[in-house]
């Protein structure tokens, strides 16, 4: 292995472990957001946050590994597949179109969602297991969990996840190009703190954007979940807790995916820029 090898090696690794590292940062924003789309009625932030506390601090982080596992493969797949669409779609990436920018993100959307649906699925089943225990449901760790679900069971959800994720990445890469275009100058390679605030801007309009659907994708895959469809879940919502209820967590999915995305399209773009410039050496 010569010397450019190595270093986009360790590269990758790094970028790995901080993107792990972040997940688990911020993976107690994760759990609140969660349990609040769950709960039907009006508890609150606060409220949410001294229930899950009631059980321990170990109850912010119910689910982590799952969350761990899922996020590297999800976040390779999710940009790697919208930088092939892009150049397959636009080989000259200064000719791009924002229609051609909006399907490359929608073909990335397709690929997170098959991924992230199963990750997803366990992930919440472990967030939310204290409910379900107090419901008078088996207490399951995850190997259980996956067990219990099956190959059909772990893509539960999938419609919803793929509206969901769909959408948000058909915003997402767009507004990251237009922003970072607004930002740089020209001609001029992007700065680190334009590329994070570019990655921030671009997470934390697409993570509103996109609660509705998230909320509704939890609701679907609660054990026991009452509801047939995405359909029948959303009449039942809007019926019995208004149109608010479809944003519960916003503000925690901004708190989230801004940050993650500045670090994650920072370091992807650094790390393409790296490699172009020693495979041009």
């Amino acid at each position: 292995m010569d010397l450019t090898a190595t270093s986009c090696y360790w590269f990758r690794v790094s970028c790995s472990a901080a993107g792990c590292l972040g997940t688990a940062v911020i993976f107690p924003i994760e759990v609140v957001k969660t349990q609040m789309q769950a709960t039907r009625g009006t508890i609150g932030l606060l409220g949410t946050i001294r229930g899950t506390y009631a059980t321990g601090l170990r109850g912010f982080y119910r689910g982590l590994l799952p969350a761990l596992f899922g996020t590297g493969p999800e976040k390779a797949v999710k940009l790697a597949m919208n930088d092939i669409a892009r150049a397959a779609l636009a080989p000259v990436a200064a000719s791009i179109t924002p229609g051609q920018q909006v399907l490359a993100g929608a073909f990335a959307g397709l690929a997170q969602a098959t991924i992230s649906t199963p990750n997803e699925m366990v992930k919440i089943r472990m967030v939310l297991m204290e409910k379900e225990v107090a419901r008078g449901m088996p207490r399951l760790n995850a190997i259980q969990v996956v067990r219990d679900l099956g190959l059909r069971g772990m893509f539960k959800g999938f419609s919803a996840t793929l509206a969901r994720d769909l959408p948000y990445n058909v915003v997402f890469f767009p507004m990251y190009a237009t922003v970072k275009g607004v930002l740089c100058t020209e001609g001029e390679e992007e700065t680190m703190s334009q590329l994070v605030a570019s990655g921030a801007t671009a997470g934390m309009v697409a993570a509103w954007l996109g609660t509705p659907m998230d909320m509704v994708k939890t609701r679907l895959q609660q054990r026991g979940s009452p509801f047939t469809g995405i359909g029948d879940c959303m009449r039942t919502v809007y019926r019995t807790e208004g149109f608010r209820a479809f944003f519960k967590g916003s503000v925690n999915r901004m708190a989230m995916q801004a940050p993650m995305y500045a670090i994650v399209m920072a370091a992807f773009d650094l790390q393409k820029r790296f490699l172009a410039k020693n495979q041009d050496a």
